[in-house]
């Protein structure tokens, strides 16, 4: 996991970048995070008789993770939200920054260019269990090519089960179509990999609705 290892240099850009973030954006938490964390708080009991609410639960990893860690506060549950959209920005930066060489001298155009875009705004206005969400599909997309990609897809079924499910048939789609027009076999293995990954997100679902039924 390289992403992980940074210098000094790169962690001041990233911290450059995230205070230009914030300071565009804002920090904006779900407006159903106190629901959230309801659910952290009895793993085995559903707190909502509104049958609207019940999606909260299946978002099952992260208030799972709080309570195993001991939080019982809603403000200690929204610094570990954010927590988590901070560590998200902080691994794409140095990512990003690693992926393009830092030592030439148009990456810090191209990354300042990735960040303000307004799309990137997007997790900071959804801190909550999105953020584990993200968090999740960015690591399984810097991690696919290794086996780091099934774990991690694997935990994403157990906490966002329909939109890891969702980009993953749109990124088999998208392979598909390339590999119609390239036909090379290196596009076909990447393709037989996200069909394991496929797999490996309906049977983390399965597993939790289980783990619920039991």
């Amino acid at each position: 996991m390289n992403y992980l290892k940074t210098d000094r240099n790169n962690l001041l850009l990233t911290f450059f970048l995230l205070f230009i973030v914030i300071g565009n954006n804002g920090l904006w938490f779900m407006p159903n995070i106190q629901l959230q964390f309801l659910v952290s708080q009895n793993l085995t009991t559903n707190p909502f008789s509104n049958p609207d609410a019940h999606c909260l639960i299946s978002n099952y990893l992260l208030p799972s993770t709080f309570n195993i860690l001991g939080g019982d506060n809603l403000y200690i549950y929204l610094a570990f939200s954010f927590f988590l959209i901070l560590l998200f920005f902080i691994i794409f930066s140095n990512w990003f920054i690693k992926y393009h060489n830092l030592s030439k001298m148009n990456n810090h155009h191209k990354i300042l260019a990735v960040i303000i875009f307004p799309i990137f705004m997007i997790p900071l206005y959804w801190i909550g269990m999105d953020s584990a969400t993200l968090l999740l599909m960015l690591l399984i997309m810097i991690n696919y090519n290794s086996k780091w990609a099934f774990l991690f897809t694997f935990l994403l079924g157990f906490q966002h089960f329909e939109q890891g499910l969702a980009g993953l048939l749109l990124l088999f789609g998208s392979l598909v179509i390339y590999y119609f027009f390239n036909r090379g076999e290196f596009y076909l293995q990447i393709i037989k990999k996200n069909i394991l990954l496929i797999l490996t997100i309906i049977l983390s679902k399965a597993f939790l609705i289980l783990f619920f039924y039991i």
